[in-house]
C-alpha cells in the first residue's frame, strides 16, 4: 500500500475556498484543453483527490510537463493528522502552449514516475462540443 493513494486530478482555470472549507473549482477541463490559437498562455490549477491511510508528514512531488518542453516540479509536504479522503490544491500556475500537445501530470514515488493524468491540447473552437438537454417528462 502507497503512502498516498491519488484519486481524481481535475484540471481547471482556477480554484478557490469558501468559508465553510469547500473548494470551488472555476473553468474544468472535462474532455481535452481547447485553445483558440498557438502559442497561448493559459491558466492551469490541479485539484487532486488523496486518500491518506497512515497519519504523519509525506513528501509530495509532483512534474507537470508539456510534450517537448522541460518539465517543471512541484514539491511540497502533507501533514496528516487522521487518515482519509482529502485534497490537494495547486491554482495558479500559468501554462505556455506552443502547438498541440499533451499536458501530463506525474507523482514521484521512490525513484519512479507515475502519470496521474494526460490531457491533450488542441486548437479548436471553444464552445462545448456537447450539448445536454434536459428531456420532458
Amino acid at each position: 500500500m502507497r503512502a498516498l493513494e491519488f484519486r481524481s486530478v481535475i484540471v481547471c482555470d482556477d480554484i478557490r475556498k469558501e468559508v465553510t472549507g469547500k473548494e470551488i473549482l472555476i473553468g474544468v477541463y472535462s474532455g481535452e484543453i481547447v485553445l483558440r490559437s498557438f502559442p497561448n498562455q493559459f491558466p492551469a490549477s490541479l485539484w487532486i483527490e488523496v486518500d491518506t491511510p497512515k497519519a504523519g508528514k509525506h513528501e509530495v512531488v509532483l512534474r507537470v510537463s508539456l510534450t517537448n518542453k522541460p518539465p517543471f516540479q512541484i514539491k511540497f509536504a502533507i501533514d496528516v493528522r487522521r487518515p482519509g479522503t482529502s485534497s490537494i490544491a495547486i491554482p495558479g500556475l500559468q501554462l505556455q502552449a506552443e502547438e498541440e500537445c499533451d499536458l501530463v501530470i506525474e507523482v514521484q514515488e521512490g525513484e519512479e514516475w507515475r502519470v496521474l493524468k494526460r490531457k491533450k491540447i488542441m486548437r479548436g473552437d471553444v464552445s462545448s462540443a456537447m450539448s445536454i438537454a434536459p428531456t420532458p417528462g
